[in-house]
């Protein structure tokens, strides 16, 4: 009997670390989920300490600035986390959604009349993450570059910033509203299955939206709670 308890709870403690680690969430320099990450990418020096491609990074895990190099390939934490957008076939995944905005996109001319807003938003049915960051021209649609990932070079001159949120599915919704009100430029999205019942708000932020001939400058505050909990506040405007 005790012995049959403890399969038990080995093949128990197998499937939970499978089902967390099959989540959609940010993810840290080494591929594993993290609940929030932010970084600073350093711009090119020209010296030893950076030539562009070197970042400072803290997570939920470990809360202090850290040195990293090779954000421009995929195992970096934004490589990672922007990796699990595209796929290994042509077709798109169908159990995932995406949105990525960008007033630089990568499939068109720089906007001037749209929010100057740039991010990536990657949900399954359960959960996702925001990642809102800096960098023009990124990420490329999977189409763009064999469903791979990829950093811009014009990402590389000058220093970056990242902020990656992993919410629950009802949490995440919550960005579509603030997407809405800066006006983003969403120049790529897919939402799989019936996702789009899943994220109302996200999938509303992907459509048209007539620009108010009267701007309304008032700021619109949203609480939003990280999967594990920590509050943050988005300010759109």
């Amino acid at each position: 009997m005790e012995r049959t308890f403890s399969i038990f709870m080995v093949v128990l403690m197998t499937v939970i670390v499978v089902a967390l680690g099959d989540q959609l969430q940010c993810k840290d320099p080494n591929g594993q989920p993290v609940d929030w990450f932010t970084a600073i990418k350093l711009p090119n020096l020209k010296s030893n300490l950076s030539d562009g491609t070197v970042y400072v990074y803290m997570d939920a895990k470990n809360p202090e600035w850290t040195y990293f190099t090779g954000i421009i390939t995929e195992k970096s934490a934004i490589g990672h986390t922007v990796s699990q957008m595209y796929t290994t076939s042509k077709t798109y995944n169908e159990s995932i959604m995406w949105i990525v905005y960008n007033d630089e996109p990568t499939n068109g001319p720089t906007t001037f009349t749209k929010g100057h807003s740039k991010g990536t938003v990657i949900a399954d049915n359960s959960s996702g993450l925001w990642l809102v960051h800096s960098v023009p021209i990124f990420p490329q649609l999977p189409y763009q570059n064999n469903n791979s990932y990829t950093y811009p070079k014009t990402g590389v001159k000058y220093g970056q910033s990242f902020l990656c949120m992993s919410m629950t599915a009802e949490e995440l919704d919550k960005v579509g509203n603030q997407l809405i009100k800066n006006e983003v430029l969403v120049y790529g999205s897919h939402f799989g299955g019936d996702l789009k019942s899943t994220y109302p708000g996200l999938y509303n932020a992907t459509l048209p939206h007539k620009t108010p001939r009267v701007k309304n400058d008032e700021a619109r505050l949203q609480p939003l709670r990280s999967a594990e909990g920590v509050e943050f506040l988005s300010i759109s405007k």
